[in-house]
């Protein structure tokens, strides 16, 4: 009704949705509800923790923040706030794409075609390299291999 008050009359409105206009100008006049201002509270707090997070955190672990500060709310009022106000968590990739196909330099021609049978031994070879992240560093490991026979690998070390 509120919304509407400058385009239909109160006592219209009122007739209408079945509501007295003394209950509307009291509800008018009366405050935020104390829900809504521990709403508007635990709101600000979730946004606090979601930053601070980096922006990762979804309501499970925002939810444990706040129990572990001594608020007790429901994980799903979390939830349903974060929802609310736009709050998500921002998953980051599990992965990075580290090959560029998009480069101008010249691109070996793929013999094999597919075709893994080989008539004689190392007829034909190939190879991958892949890192792998250690308390030492990266680690950097090659396969090598012809087909028909056993593959060789190594691990380096990446300094």
């Amino acid at each position: 009704m509120d919304d509407h008050k400058d385009q239909f009359s109160i006592v219209k409105m009122s007739k209408t949705l079945g509501v007295s206009r003394s209950g509307y100008y009291r509800w008018r006049g009366r405050g935020p509800s104390k829900r809504a201002l521990e709403n508007k509270k635990y709101t600000r707090r979730i946004r606090r923790i979601w930053e601070d997070s980096g922006k990762t955190y979804g309501s499970p672990r925002i939810h444990a923040a706040l129990l572990a500060d001594g608020e007790t709310l429901s994980r799903p009022r979390v939830a349903r706030l974060m929802k609310k106000v736009g709050i998500a968590s921002q998953i980051r990739p599990k992965w990075i794409a580290t090959t560029d196909s998009g480069h101008p330099l010249p691109v070996a021609p793929n013999l094999l075609g597919r075709n893994f049978e080989a008539e004689q031994l190392a007829q034909a070879w190939v190879s991958d390299i892949t890192y792998l992240p250690s308390s030492d560093g990266w680690l950097y490991l090659t396969t090598t291999g012809g087909l028909g026979r056993p593959a060789d690998h190594r691990l380096v070390t990446g300094r």
